[in-house]
C-alpha cells in the first residue's frame, strides 16, 4: 500500500499562544468558519448562588430522561427543607403534579442542603413539557423541555468532559477562568437534543457549595436540554465518595440491574435509533483522606486492580465484572433489534489516549473493549485526560493479542474519542504521535458534537468559538461494521464515500465497500486481506479521476505524493495490490 508521511508535531502552548496550528491529524481536516463567532459567557446566567443557609427556593433545576426517553424525564434540584417538593407540569398549563422524593447532602458547614428528584411518567413522544420546581410555596421559574420522539427522523447530540466552575471560594477549585461558561454556551448554541456529561463536572472536590454554585450557574442550559451523564473521579470526594454525585445527578439516570451501592451508575437508554450506554469507572473503596482532590479511579495502581488477585474488593470486582455482564447483556440484546443501528458507550477513564497525566485503562480494554470489538461498537466517548484526540478504527482484541497498539489499527472498528476540554485546563501530550491517533489537540475547549440518521454517525469537535476543528462520519460495511469516511468525499463513486482501511491519510478503498479487505483469521479478529482493497477501487478512481469530488479533494488520493492527482496516482494504486 501507499505510504506517507504525516505531520506529528503537536505541542502544548499556553492560553495566549493558541492557534489552529494546533491540531494534528492525518487525515485532510478542513477547518470550518466560526459559525458563532466571539461567542461570550451565558449572560442569562446567574452570577451565583449565595454562600450559606440552603434556599427556600429551587436552586439548579437540571433534568434527565428516565427509563423511556419518550415518555419520561426526571428533575432534580437542591434547596433547604421543605415539608413538601413537587413538580409542577403540562403541554400548557401546569396541572399535572409529580412528587419529589429526598436526600439530605453532606456537607461542610452547619447548613443541611437537599437534593430533590421528581420523576415526570405517562408523557408523550415529541412533545414539549413546561414544567417548574416548587418547595412548600416557592417556586423555580418555568422551563420547556421536550421528550425524544417515537422513531425516526436525524437527531443531534453534545458532550464533553472535565467541565468545572470557576469558584474563589473553594481551594481545591481547578478551573479559573470563564471557559466552562462558554464550553456550555457552545453547546446550547448548536441546539442538541441532550447533552452528555462525561464526568469530573463540577469539581467540587469536597465543597458541597461548588455544586450549587455549577447547577446555578448552568441552569438554564441543565433545565431546558436534558443532561445524561457518568461519574469521574473527581466526583469522588474525599470521606464521602460518591453520596453528591449520586443525589443530585445519579438519582435522575434511567434505572439499571444494579444494586446499592451501584444501582444507576450504569444504565442505557435508546434515542431514535441510537442505543446509549452509559458506564462508570470511579471506585469509592480506595481513597486516603490525606488526598485533597478525589478519591482514587478503580483503574488507579494504588487500588491494586488486577483480575487474578483475591485481594480486590467487592466494590471493585462489581465495577468490571457486574458492568462487564451488564455490557454483554445489552450489546446482544441490540444486536437482535432492527430498531436500533448505532451504539455508542460514554465512561470517564478512556482506553486509547497519549496524554501523561492518565494512562490507557489497559485492564478495561481487556474486560470491556472486547466487547466492543465483538459487537461492532460505533463510537466511544470518553473524558478524563484534558485534550482532544480520535483514533483511527482500532481493535483492543487485536492489540492485546499482537502485544502492539499500532497493531490494533483495523480497516473497520470502533472510534474512541478523547474529549476533555470542558474548561478546567490543557494537558501534554507525549512525544511522538502513536499510529493509531488519527487526530488531537490540545489548544481548545469545546463539544463533541453527534448528528445521527440512519446512513452516517457525523462527528463534529467544535469549540468556543463555533470554529470545526475535526470533522468525520461513521459509515457501515455491507456486513454491518462501523468504518470511518470523510464527508468532503460523499460522492465519490456511489452512495458509499471512501475509506481509508491503515489510517494513513490515503483512500484506497475507493468504492467504500472494503471489497477483498476483511478476512477473519485464525485468532479471530479481522485484518485486511489485499489491504482493504481491490481492482474494483482502482478503475473506480480512474473512472472518476476527473470528478469534482476527487479534485477537490486531491490529497486523498494522491498515493505518489507530488500534490495532484491523476492517471499516475491510480498506476501506483494499482502496483500497491501487488507490493
Amino acid at each position: 500500500m501507499a505510504s506517507t508521511s504525516r505531520w506529528r508535531m503537536v505541542t502544548h502552548r499556553s492560553d495566549d499562544e493558541r492557534g489552529m496550528d494546533g491540531v494534528r491529524r492525518r487525515s485532510a481536516l478542513k477547518l470550518g468558519a466560526a459559525g458563532i463567532a466571539g461567542i461570550g459567557p451565558l449572560s442569562a446566567y446567574s452570577a451565583g448562588v449565595a454562600r450559606g443557609a440552603p434556599s427556600a427556593t429551587p436552586v439548579g433545576v437540571h433534568v434527565a430522561y428516565g427509563d423511556d426517553p419518550t415518555t419520561s424525564l426526571n428533575v432534580g434540584w437542591t434547596g433547604g427543607t421543605a415539608d413538601t417538593a413537587r413538580v409542577e407540569y403540562g403541554t400548557s398549563g401546569l396541572d399535572e403534579t409529580a412528587m419529589a422524593s429526598t436526600r439530605t447532602l453532606p456537607t461542610d458547614d452547619e447548613s443541611q442542603p437537599v437534593a430533590y428528584t421528581a420523576s415526570l411518567t405517562g408523557l408523550e413522544p415529541g412533545t414539549t413539557y413546561r414544567y417548574r420546581a416548587v418547595m412548600d410555596g416557592e417556586a423555580s421559574k418555568t422551563f420547556a423541555v421536550e421528550t425524544a420522539p417515537e422513531a425516526g427522523g436525524s437527531f443531534r447530540v453534545t458532550a464533553v468532559g472535565d467541565h468545572g466552575i470557576a469558584d474563589p471560594d473553594n481551594p481545591g477549585q481547578r478551573p479559573d477562568t470563564d471557559d466552562p461558561e462558554k464550553v456550555v454556551a457552545r453547546a446550547q448554541a448548536q441546539d442538541p437534543a441532550f447533552h452528555i456529561g462525561v464526568g469530573d463536572l463540577s469539581y467540587s472536590n469536597g465543597k458541597p457549595s461548588t455544586w450549587e454554585l455549577y447547577f446555578d450557574t448552568f441552569e438554564e442550559f441543565y433545565a431546558t436540554t436534558p443532561f445524561v451523564t457518568v461519574p469521574g473521579n473527581h466526583e469522588a470526594e474525599v470521606f464521602t465518595g460518591l453520596q453528591q454525585y449520586d443525589a443530585r445527578l445519579n438519582q435522575l439516570m434511567p434505572e439499571t440491574t444494579g444494586t446499592p451501592p451501584n444501582e444507576k451508575r450504569w444504565y442505557d437508554f435508546q434515542y431514535g435509533n441510537a442505543l446509549f450506554i452509559g458506564l462508570n469507572t470511579t471506585s469509592e473503596d480506595c481513597a486516603p483522606p490525606s488526598r485533597f482532590e478525589e478519591q482514587v479511579p478503580i483503574y488507579d495502581p494504588r487500588c491494586n486492580f488486577d483480575t487474578a488477585s483475591d485481594s480486590i474488593s467487592d466494590q471493585q470486582r462489581a465495577l468490571y465484572e457486574t458492568q462487564r455482564e451488564f455490557l454483554e447483556k445489552t450489546l446482544s440484546e441490540a444486536a437482535e433489534d432492527d430498531s436500533i443501528e448505532w451504539n455508542i458507550v460514554y465512561f470517564h477513564g478512556p482506553l486509547w489516549t497519549d496524554s501523561p497525566d492518565h494512562a490507557p485503562r489497559q485492564v478495561l480494554r481487556e474486560e470491556w473493549g472486547t466487547l466492543f470489538d465483538k459487537y461492532d461498537v460505533d463510537l466511544v466517548l470518553h473524558g478524563d485526560n484534558h485534550v482532544y484526540e480520535r483514533t483511527c478504527t482500532v481493535s483492543n482484541k487485536r492489540a492485546l493479542e499482537s502485544g502492539s497498539d499500532a497493531e490494533g489499527i483495523v480497516p473497520a472498528g470502533t472510534t474512541y474519542i478523547v474529549n476533555g476540554t470542558g474548561g478546567v485546563n490543557h494537558y501534554a501530550f507525549n512525544e511522538g504521535v502513536p499510529e493509531w491517533t488519527d487526530v488531537r489537540s490540545n489548544e481548545f475547549f469545546g463539544v463533541t458534537q453527534l448528528d445521527i440518521d440512519d446512513e452516517r454517525l457525523r462527528v463534529r469537535y467544535v469549540v468556543e468559538d463555533g470554529s470545526v476543528i475535526d470533522e468525520f462520519a461513521i459509515a457501515k460495511t455491507p456486513d454491518g461494521e462501523p468504518v470511518q469516511v470523510d464527508p468532503a468525499l460523499e460522492g465519490v463513486a456511489g452512495d458509499r464515500p471512501p475509506t481509508d482501511p491503515d489510517c494513513d491519510g490515503l483512500y484506497e478503498d475507493v468504492t467504500g465497500d472494503l471489497s477483498g479487505g476483511l478476512a477473519e483469521t485464525d485468532e479471530g479478529f479481522v485484518k485486511p486481506d489485499a489491504e482493504g482493497y481491490d481492482v474494483v477501487d482502482v478503475q473506480t478512481l480512474f473512472a472518476n479521476r476527473e470528478s469534482d469530488a476527487v479534485r477537490s479533494n486531491p490529497e486523498a488520493f494522491d498515493f505518489n505524493r507530488d500534490g495532484r492527482t491523476d492517471v499516475v496516482d491510480v498506476q501506483k494504486l494499482f502496483r500497491g495490490l501487488s507490493d
